[in-house]
């Protein structure tokens, strides 16, 4: 009886400290805070309109990965922004046009052209 109950309090305690592992590992932060993080560990610049950023979120479990693409991608991409390398450790963060990149929510459509199009040689004037 003795061990039965120490066994259920075993398992009960190891059930909570793997839930409390799994959710501390959700935990969100402002994407501003850490793009911030990310200057200051890997010493890169980030060039950005500022109201970008506003409102979005990244998992701080990205941030453990061990580059900064990797980093950049798990923490821009989920937000519909893009990263462009620059020059040495700088980046520009823009948003992800979505008229352009194929998802199942949005078809791509196609780039706009504002010349003219010549279907046949009888269109052109040689004037």
């Amino acid at each position: 009886m003795k061990h039965s109950i120490s066994r259920i309090l075993g398992t009960s305690l190891l059930l909570v400290l793997l839930n409390f592992i799994a959710f501390s590992q959700q935990k969100t932060i402002p994407l501003k805070e850490a793009i911030t993080q990310i200057e200051k560990k890997f010493k890169t610049k980030f060039a950005y309109e500022h109201n970008l950023l506003n409102g979005k979120t990244a998992k701080t479990s990205a941030l453990n990965n061990s580059s900064v693409e990797e980093i950049l991608k798990d923490i821009l991409y989920p937000n519909n922004l893009l990263f462009l390398y620059v020059s040495g450790n700088s980046y520009s963060i823009v948003a992800r046009d979505a008229r352009f990149f194929k998802t199942p929510e949005t078809p791509a459509a196609p780039p706009r052209v504002d010349a003219p199009v010549v279907t046949s040689p009888e269109m052109v004037d040689d004037r």
